[in-house]
């Protein structure tokens, strides 16, 4: 039943559609000539039949029509000047005349691909040919060769074959009639009767002739070449290389014989520029004009432009001419299409001022409609699927590229042609732009390493580095020579100095205990290679300069900068990359002359969009965009961030957990739902886990969403609870601008709960830089949660180096204080200090009394933390000071006597104590007692001195170091050593012993201390150690007595520093003088000496053995000069005399000598002192009579020797000479 039943409905089902459609077939035949509603306004683009209103072209077609003299017409004109649209209203209004209209426009692209002039004549021949004879119907030409399929009706057909079939049985009846087989199938009474016989053969003949009739009209449509019966050959004559009309010139002149047709209108012949064929078809209309067979008059009208014919061709050609003034043109297409479109859409949806634009370039009125008629359609279909809303305007530029553009818009689909082309120039663009920006950035970065690789931060410091580097190279240096300028290495720390070195090829240098300078290969360059592969000092010095000048902040703003143009760039439309860039990057090549195409696409009328207005979309659970983005994850070809996402649910529905981990995932739509909704928490944590990687891309997008997006805070949260690092990436890593980094700063300390704020805070990052950020309270001021904030820098315990502006938030800045959340240093204290007590420091320098100030500050958080932190104190504020500092005595004495504070700590306070302190005793820690002394911050008086050496017993380093200071050894000077209630009589003679004996004090100390010492040594051992001018001191100071042993230590060590005993103590000396022997020169320090007196130093000569001055030829003259410049000549002894006139002197100072001693000596004696003194007077004993000089020392002695009885006399000889006689014995 129930098969049954079903059969019976689909039965009935296929006869209602069968009578749907019949019903359907039937209401087109009923209303096919009825007025079509046209609503949309579409244009059809045939040519019109009211293009003629004044019937100027009209009466000009019928005067030549009827003219016979003209037979061949054109209509000239440019494309879509109207030239069809005349002709069809002069046809409309003209039906006495008889049409045959071809045109070859359709055939154009097929003609085109032709690669010869012939075979291209040939299609357009044969096309004419074709349109000619298909015109009418078979039957008009029935003898035409050229055949056509035609529908036989089978009944036709059925009763043919059976006429044919009763042929051939009556014709083998006729042929052969006593077959059995007639026999049987007519009966034997056939055969009797002659009639059948007749009848029979008389069918046969008339069959006979119908098919050779019927050969007759087949054979004659064929051509032969060559019929050989002999051997049964046949060859047709298909083609004999005519031209077709030529070849089939009959068939014309048949066509028009048996056709009325006596006006050919021919169109688009011209789009071919093939002149030979208008040279054929002219010949052609003549040939058929002087046919007898036709005996009418045959007008071709040709519809071309104006320009196929140059100069007068055109006019011999054509018999007559008749010009198209064009319907419209560029300067009035405009207003065609406004007019279109301003009766269907408002004004405001397509700006007049850009439908005058593009049709500038259009002329053709068939083009101007169909633009309308392809608009109105694609808004029509476009916009009515999903609802989708299309820019109008852009929807016309593009339909304007289509139909302006046919074969380049066919392209685009397939992602060819000159539009993507310049979307690919576009891709091309971007790459070479974002690569040349990141390879500035890459530049930037590197030099920012650099910078940051460089530890050292002054120029003087990478001196002493240098200058450190030739210490270890020289242990024993003591000075460099510049330009031959000994110079300390410490003065190089001079700019110019150090660049002197730079510029020496060589440098020379001295060492101790050698006076002259060492020629080594010490240079500028085996300096830095002994630093190692740091860089040249040229290199460092740039860098370092670079740290000081703001350099690493000008580089993180410029690679902000940088990477902000990257993403402008990636980001930019078309129409913005045009305009940015050179307008030649974009349109070179074959786009370069299409100056609409060019006009479209600057003017973004025609951009990356473009697959809205080309295809569909069908929006369902996702969009259009929605649809894109997916793609581009399956495709891993991101899109921008911004990339608009509308039914996003939908979106998260269709992806997968592998497809977040792709970076075309990061959109922003994508993230702030994600964010927003925990129902997606694992897709969450997979695309944040993508964020996390540190990786360009996702620092891009997280810059991009918290700078855009309204949610920042939520993705701030997220990042800092998952990625530890993520501070650290900010602040170092990524090379933000201080700006972006503050901005990162602000958006964590409002959004990010605490626990995850601390958990971005690797290796105190975070705590580091909020403490160094000094305009944190005026930051920080927009931030609402004030309790939460101060939670946090609580708990990041946060301790602010330099804070500046109080007044901007007191409330935040007055917790920072009472929390103690601020360094100890001397910007932090001073700045509490005038926010809570201004008044103080008027009267008190906190730079110079920092701890002083403090104390009277009344800051009793501030002195509860400094004095919970002295060290910190010590080290961040006291010690800062470059310029020293000067506390009040009992705030020093307090830090000094402060067990909390570390010996080195003290000890940098005393070295930066300007005022010393009255007395050592007050100082609790005698560890300092040394540093107190070592850095002379202790009055100086001998009872602080001696209280520290009564505690080392020895004048060690510390002491030396007091006393070497010029104005302590002045002022202990002023004061004798002496014994005291709390100074006992063995200390002071401990400590001037070792004043007297010590090595270490400066000549000039030594000189003043010694005066303090109340004793004078009979011996003092360990003398031998001190030098000459220590010595000297001594004795002219009385310390030493005149004994022996101090005669002969100071004899044995220190040259003639005996002497200056001798000299000091000259009566002690004299009276035991044969104790002491004298050597030289001790001898000649005596002579020379102004203390002891003329009888003193006779007594010293006549008691020195002679034999001292042997060889001495200075000591020799010394006594000379002493005795010859006496008045009266003082009694020496002969042996003295006898050795002074055997020394080699000049024989009139001996002369002299003799002279002045011969009073008391006897003749024997004095010729023996002329025979020691040598020539010529040497001679006088033996009786030889010298000449010698004639003046007064020899006159004198001559007398003298006359009176000794030794000569007899002398004479002058000449005025220059005298000489003596001996007296004879």
């Amino acid at each position: 039943m129930n098969t049954a039943m079903n059969a019976a409905k689909k039965y009935l089902s296929k006869w209602l559609v069968f009578l749907i459609q019949q019903l359907h077939t039937a209401d087109n035949y009923v209303t096919r000539h009825l007025d079509i509603a046209n609503p949309k306004g579409y244009d059809d683009l045939t040519p019109i039949d009211k293009a003629d209103e004044d019937k100027n072209y009209s009466e000009a077609l019928i005067w030549a029509l009827k003219n016979p003299s003209v037979k061949n017409i054109a209509i000239t004109g440019p494309y879509g000047s109207g030239k069809s649209s005349v002709l069809r209203t002069f046809e409309k209004g003209h039906k006495g005349f008889s049409y045959l209209n071809i045109s070859l426009g359709a055939f154009k692209d097929d003609i085109q691909i032709k690669d010869t002039d012939a075979n291209r004549n040939a299609l357009i021949e044969k096309s004419v040919l074709q349109q000619v004879f298909y015109r009418i119907g078979e039957h008009a030409v029935p003898h035409s060769r050229f055949q056509r399929i035609k529908e036989i009706p089978y009944l036709y057909n059925l009763l043919k074959s059976s006429a044919l079939a009763l042929w051939l049985v009556v014709a083998g009846y006729v042929y052969a009639p006593n077959n059995k087989v007639f026999e049987s199938l007519l009966g034997k009474a056939a055969f009797k009767d002659e009639t059948y016989f007749y009848h029979a053969t008389l069918i046969t003949i008339l069959g006979m002739a119908l098919i050779i009739n019927e050969a007759i009209r087949l054979f004659s449509n064929t051509r032969l070449s060559k019929v050989n019966f002999q051997e049964g050959d046949i060859e047709f004559d298909e083609d004999r290389g005519d031209s077709i009309l030529n070849k089939h010139l009959d068939e014309i002149l048949y066509f028009f014989e048996k056709t009325k047709f006596d006006v050919v209108v021919i169109e688009d012949l011209d789009r071919f520029d093939e002149v030979d064929i208008f040279v054929k078809l002219r010949e052609l209309n003549t040939l058929i004009n002087n046919s007898e067979q036709i005996a009418r008059k045959i007008v071709f009208i040709y519809a071309i432009k104006d320009d196929v014919f140059k100069d007068a061709n055109r006019t011999k050609f054509f018999d007559f001419i008749i010009p198209i003034i064009p319907v419209i043109n560029t300067s009035n297409s405009g207003d065609v299409l406004l007019k279109k479109l301003s009766d269907s859409f408002a004004k405001d949806e397509i700006q007049e001022t850009f439908v005058s634009d593009i049709t500038l370039y259009i002329e053709d009125m068939r083009m101007l409609k169909n633009i309308y008629n392809e608009f109105v359609l694609y808004k029509n279909k476009l916009c009515s699927v999903g609802g989708i809303e299309l820019p109008l305007e852009k929807l016309l530029g593009f339909i304007v590229y289509k139909n302006k553009y046919p074969n380049d818009f066919a392209k685009l689909n397939s992602n060819e042609g000159m539009v993507a082309e310049i979307f690919k120039k576009k891709r091309i663009l971007i790459e070479r732009s974002t690569h040349s920006l990141n390879t500035e950035i890459d530049k930037l970065k590197m030099e920012l390493a650099q910078i940051n690789a460089e530890t050292l931060n002054d120029v003087k410091d990478l001196r002493r580095t240098y200058l450190a580097a030739i210490f270890e190279m020289l242990p024993n240096l003591q000075y460099l020579s510049i330009n031959n300028t000994q110079k300390r290495v410490a003065d190089f720390l001079d700019e110019t100095l150090f660049k002197q070195l730079q510029a020496q090829s060589q440098i020379p240098y001295y060492v101790f205990n050698n006076n002259y300078p060492q020629n080594s290969n010490l240079t500028f360059k085996s300096i830095e290679e002994h630093l190692g592969t740091r860089g040249p000092y040229s290199q460092r010095e740039l860098l370092i300069n670079k740290k000081g000048n703001g350099r690493i902040e000008e580089i993180k703003k410029n690679i902000a900068a940088l990477n902000e143009k990257v993403r402008d760039i990636k980001s930019s439309s078309l129409k913005g990359l045009i305009d940015a860039f050179p307008t030649e990057d974009f349109f070179d090549g074959p786009i370069k002359d299409e100056k609409l195409l060019t006009y479209l696409i600057r003017t973004d009328y025609i951009n990356e969009n473009y697959h809205d207005f080309i295809s569909f979309f069908y929006e369902g659970s996702i969009t259009r965009n929605d649809q894109e983005f997916l793609l581009s994850i399956k495709n891993q070809e991101p899109l921008e961030f911004t990339h608009t996402l509308v039914k996003i649910d939908a979106v998260i529905k269709r992806l997968s957990r592998t497809d977040y981990k792709e970076s075309a995932a990061l959109n922003f739509d994508l993230i702030s739902t994600l964010l927003k909704t925990t129902a997606n928490l694992d897709q969450l944590n997979v695309v944040l886990a993508q964020l996390c990687n540190n990786e360009k891309r996702s620092l891009e997008f997280i810059d991009t969403y918290l700078s855009n997006q309204a949610d920042a805070g939520l993705l701030i949260n997220e990042i800092c609870r998952r990625w530890k690092g993520f501070w650290k990436c900010v602040s170092q890593d990524a090379n933000y601008p201080t700006d972006t980094i503050n901005g990162y700063l602000k958006l964590i300390l409002i959004y990010a709960e605490i626990p995850n704020i601390l958990n971005v805070n690797v290796d105190s990052s975070l705590t580091k830089y909020i403490s160094e950020k000094s305009n944190f309270l005026e930051f920080a001021t927009d931030i609402r949660d004030v309790t939460k904030l101060e939670n946090t820098l609580a708990k990041l315990e946060v301790k602010f180096t330099g804070l500046v502006r109080p007044d901007a938030n007191k409330e935040l800045f007055e917790y920072l204080y009472k929390n103690s959340l601020y360094e100890i240093n001397t910007h932090m204290v001073e700045r509490i200090i005038q926010y809570f007590n201004p008044d103080i420091l008027k009267t008190n320098s906190i730079d110079t009394s920092n701890f002083t100030v403090i104390l009277q500050s009344k800051c009793n958080e501030l002195i509860s933390y400094v004095n919970s932190n002295p060290n910190l104190y010590v080290e961040n504020v006291l010690l800062r000071n470059e310029d020293g500092i000067d506390e009040r005595e009992d705030a020093l004495l307090a830090l000094l006597n402060n067990n909390d504070i570390d010996v080195e700590g003290k000890t940098a306070i005393l070295n930066k104590q300007k005022m010393p302190i009255t007395k050592i005793t007050d100082i609790h820690d005698h560890e300092l007692w040394g540093a107190i002394i070592q850095s002379s911050k202790v009055v100086a008086t001998w009872e602080n001195l001696l209280a520290y050496f009564g505690e080392k017993k020895v004048l060690d380093d510390a002491l030396v170091a007091f006393v070497e200071q010029t104005e302590n050894y002045k002022e202990l000077a002023k004061y004798r050593l002496k014994e005291t209630e709390i100074i006992p009589i063995d200390l002071i003679q401990l400590i001037s012993k070792q004043i007297l004996l010590s090595t270490e004090l400066s000549d000039e100390c030594y000189f003043y201390l010694i005066k303090c010492i109340p004793y004078w040594y009979p011996d003092l051992p360990g003398i031998e150690k001190l030098s000459n001018a220590k010595i000297s001191h001594i004795i002219s100071h009385g310390k030493l007595q005149f004994t022996e042993p101090n005669f002969n230590a100071l004899k044995n060590h220190f040259n003639n520093q005996y002497a200056s005993l001798v000299e000091k103590n000259v009566d002690s000396y004299l009276k035991e003088i044969e104790k002491f022997t004298l050597d030289p020169t001790g001898l000649m320090h005596l002579i020379k000496s102004k203390v002891v007196s003329t009888d003193q130093k006779i007594t010293i000569l006549n008691s020195v053995d002679a034999g001292i001055i042997d060889d001495n030829t200075d000591l020799v003259r010394l006594i000379f000069e002493f005795l010859l410049s006496q008045n009266s000549c003082p009694k020496l002894n002969l042996s003295l005399v006898e050795s002074l006139v055997a020394q080699s002197l000049p024989i009139d100072e001996k002369v002299k000598l003799i002279v002045n001693q011969a009073a008391d000596l006897a003749t024997s004696e004095i010729e023996n002192l002329l025979t020691l003194s040598g020539p010529p007077i040497s001679g006088i004993p033996n009786n030889q009579k010298p000449t010698v000089e004639n003046n007064e020392t020899y006159k004198q002695l001559a007398e003298m020797l006359i009176d000794k009885g030794i000569l007899s006399s002398f004479k002058e000889e000449d005025e220059d000479t005298i000489r003596m006689y001996p007296k004879k014995s």
